[in-house]
């Protein structure tokens, strides 16, 4: 078919034809076929992320990383800047800072640039094996060579120390934020948040979220307030976190039934029914879900119990939330609340 559409109809492929013939060849385990069909046509149909994702399956019996890296070489395959990305992004999320390196080697020995992303990936390699000060290295040379900072590496590095615990680092990045160039983003203002809020510092958190915000112009957004919603939580800060809520109601954004649990167990610890309750009521509207973990669930419905208020409020409660679509069966004592 390939060959009617191409040397008898003399048809050029599209990106979602040749696609899909490449889909076709690497599932047959024919990746050399499919590198030379993309070689072949990459001055009228450019090679694409999808593309790059399906030529492994061609080579079934390799790794990825260094060894793919190696055959897509041997098939004579033009490397790029964007494939080599691909590579580098594996190796970095796997923590093998000695692959990783030998790719950049390899980027550059193919006369391929390293662009933004590259460098954020090799950043994020080294902070998840726990290596800062290369991945300090990293992001200083490329921030002399380009004369400002990437703000998406400089995020990476940042969430690196506190993954780390190194807060003297990080403090030290956060103080220099204007000395490197970095454009700080709503990700940059949540990870400062996040820092913070693992010191056991809320108040450093609101002042974070409001000076940030000041200084340079930045629109808090939903994440924002997240980050700001989990240092309250982790801080055990019920009030506060009541009024990022509000916050967030008024913004008509939405949260994922994760962070919404968090409140609503927090309340629960610090004995504050009528707040998860509230909250409960909120699921579908202010939660973008209406998943609920069992374990709320069990918690809600016990600590009602114990409070006597099982039938009154409990049994009215789980009702609605059973309209809602939430499944109250899931918990046994909701279940059983339910069935009588």
């Amino acid at each position: 078919m390939w060959d009617e559409m191409v040397n008898v109809r003399g048809v050029e492929p599209s990106k979602v034809t040749l696609t899909a013939m490449i889909e076709v060849l690497c599932a047959s385990g024919r990746g050399d076929k499919a590198c030379a069909l993309m070689e072949q046509w990459k001055e009228i149909v450019p090679p694409t992320m999808p593309m790059y994702h399906l030529l492994p399956h061609g080579f079934p019996q390799t790794q990825r990383g260094v060894p793919l890296a190696q055959e897509f070489r041997k098939a004579k395959l033009t490397m790029t800047t964007m494939l080599y990305n691909f590579f580098i992004d594996v190796e970095a999320k796997a923590g093998n800072v000695d692959a990783l390196a030998q790719l950049v080697e390899m980027l550059h020995e193919d006369g391929c640039t390293p662009d933004n992303f590259t460098v954020s990936l090799q950043v994020k390699g080294y902070c998840y094996s726990g290596e800062l000060k290369k991945a300090f290295d990293v992001f200083n040379e490329a921030r002399e060579l380009n004369l400002k900072g990437d703000t998406v590496a400089f995020n990476t590095l940042l969430d690196g120390c506190i993954r780390c615990n190194d807060y003297v680092l990080a403090d030290s990045l956060v103080g220099s934020i204007d000395d490197y160039g970095v454009v700080p983003s709503n990700f940059t203002v949540g990870t400062i948040i996040k820092m913070w809020g693992r010191r056991r510092q809320l108040e450093k958190c609101f002042e974070t979220a409001a000076e940030f915000c000041q200084r340079y112009g930045i629109v808090a957004s939903g994440p924002v307030r997240a980050c700001l919603l989990s240092a309250c939580v982790l801080n055990r800060d019920a009030d506060r976190a009541f009024k990022v809520l509000n916050e967030i109601r008024q913004g008509r954004e939405g949260l994922d039934s994760k962070a919404l649990g968090s409140v609503i167990t927090l309340c629960l610890r610090i004995n504050r029914l009528d707040g998860a309750v509230e909250l409960l009521d909120e699921v579908g509207t202010l939660s973008s879900s209406t998943d609920v973990a069992t374990d709320i669930l069990d918690q809600t419905a016990n600590a009602l119990s114990k409070a006597g208020l099982m039938e009154t409020v409990g049994l009215p409660l789980f009702q609605r939330l059973r309209l809602k679509g939430v499944s109250v069966a899931a918990s046994s004592p909701c279940a059983a609340l339910l069935r009588q």
